[in-house]
C-alpha cells in the first residue's frame, strides 16, 4: 500500500512538501522550497527508505537540472546535470 502525505506548513492552501510511503518505508519527498507551487526538489529512497538520487531545479531555466546520487551511508558522491536544457546529461562531476 501506498500512503501520500502532503503538509501545508505555511498554510497557503498549497502543500509545500510530498512524501510518499510504501509498506511504512519512505520512497519518494517532492519539495517546494519557494512556496511558488512547483517541485524544487525530488528525493527517491531505496527499499530500505535510504536516499539514493535527488533532483534540483535550476530557478533561472525552471526545471530540474541537476541530479545527485549517493552512497550506501547517503552521501552524495556524483552530480548530473543537463546544462542546456535539452533533457539530456552533458555534464558529470567526479
Amino acid at each position: 500500500m501506498a500512503i501520500g502525505v502532503e503538509p501545508d506548513v505555511d498554510r497557503d492552501g498549497r502543500p509545500a512538501d510530498q512524501y510518499c510511503y510504501r509498506e511504512g518505508i519512505l520512497k519518494l519527498t517532492e519539495i517546494d522550497e519557494d512556496s511558488d507551487g512547483d517541485i524544487d526538489v525530488r528525493e527517491d529512497y531505496n527499499a530500505q527508505g535510504k536516499l539514493i538520487k535527488s533532483q534540483e531545479k535550476d530557478r533561472a531555466a525552471d526545471r530540474m537540472d541537476i541530479t545527485w546520487f549517493y552512497n550506501e551511508s547517503e552521501e552524495a558522491v556524483r552530480p548530473e546535470r543537463d546544462g542546456n536544457r535539452d533533457g539530456r546529461v552533458d555534464t558529470w562531476y567526479y
